[in-house]
């Protein structure tokens, strides 16, 4: 496993229960803003049975499984058991997000490249200007 795989896994276990990220703040946060689908890459072939691949969803907070309805399936009971609203649909409220002021409570100090921003529908991450 690779130190971004190994680094995107750690900050999915840092995950609260309860909540939920996209894949581009993870993948940001391991300091590769760019490789939110390595992200998904890392948590299909080098996470464990206990790392919480559910809490981890789409930008626009929602669960995406193309063509996999049984994983969609199991991500949604997982995040309802946990106490996450999803509806019908899959979208989760932006309530239940694990933003860039939680990261830095569980993980500590965020690299001073790194600016985390949020809009009203999407988690993203990107680089401050130099």
């Amino acid at each position: 496993m690779n130190e971004f795989a190994r680094r995107a896994i750690e900050i999915v276990e840092s995950i609260p229960r309860g909540r939920v990220t996209s894949y581009g703040v993870v993948a940001t946060l391991a300091g590769s803003p760019r490789a939110a689908r390595a992200v998904g890459s890392a948590l299909r072939t080098g996470s464990g049975p206990a790392t919480p691949w559910h809490r981890v969803v789409s930008a626009q907070l929602t669960i995406v499984f193309k063509g996999d309805i049984e994983r969609a399936a199991q991500q949604r009971a997982l995040l309802l058991a946990e106490g996450v609203a999803v509806d019908a649909t899959g979208r989760i409220e932006r309530a239940y997000a694990w933003g860039p002021d939680d990261a830095e409570i569980c993980l500590g100090p965020l690299p001073p490249s790194v600016e985390m921003g949020f809009s009203d529908t999407r988690l993203r991450g990107r680089r401050r200007p130099r």
